[in-house]
């Protein structure tokens, strides 16, 4: 055998060699680059999605709070345009940014966006909840202006409920008609009853 095949046989075992081993290499880079890209993705997100969840959070309640601001200038300018009243309560329409009678309830599409925790200590500058959550959680703006002053601004939905009764002044409820209080009674009804199928149901 000459010195060139020796050489040439030398140069295939080395290359057969180091072939082998990039082979096992690749075979422990793969998953160690893998479990790189889950950890880097792992941090990325643990640090992105509570940012990005606050950031949503916080455009709701904007969003509300400029709902409220609106609502009170509009509610000031009908109050003067309807020539006033003793109390008069309005119902803010945030598409036609107009304040309607409770005859046109109907015709407002209910827009609050807040949940009950965003509007703790009345953030948006209204009482109440602007979104209980759900297909038909969401609610809108009733604004009570009395001798000229708005003296009530709450989140409220089409029908009276017992929570508007809470979140009423004295004077508004006082001005409930029979069929406004029999909503309500009829609204405390039910949660009586869905309180006893709870109760029902533990035990």
């Amino acid at each position: 055998m000459s010195i060139m095949s020796v050489m040439s046989v030398m140069r295939e075992g080395r290359l057969r060699k180091l072939h082998e081993k990039l082979m096992q290499r690749d075979g422990m880079i793969l998953p160690i680059v893998l479990l790189s890209i889950a950890v880097i993705a792992s941090t990325i997100l643990f640090v992105v999605i509570p940012g990005y969840q606050e950031h949503l959070r916080s455009a709701r309640i904007q969003a509300d709070v400029q709902s409220v601001a609106t609502a009170r200038d509009v509610a000031s300018i009908t109050y003067l345009q309807d020539g006033g009243g003793s109390l008069v309560t309005y119902y803010y329409d945030e598409r036609s940014h107009k304040c309607l009678p409770r005859t046109k309830l109907k015709n407002i599409e209910p827009y609050g966006r807040c949940s009950e925790e965003d509007n703790r200590n009345n953030v948006t500058g209204a009482k109440g909840v602007p979104n209980f959550g759900g297909e038909n959680g969401a609610q809108l703006l009733a604004i009570t202006v009395a001798d000229g002053e708005i003296i009530n601004i709450r989140w409220t939905g089409k029908k009276y409920t017992v929570l508007d009764y809470e979140l009423m002044t004295v004077r508004e409820r006082n001005a409930l008609d029979p069929k406004d209080l029999d909503e309500i009674e009829k609204d405390r009804e039910q949660m009586r009853e869905n309180t006893d199928s709870e109760a029902d149901a533990a035990n």
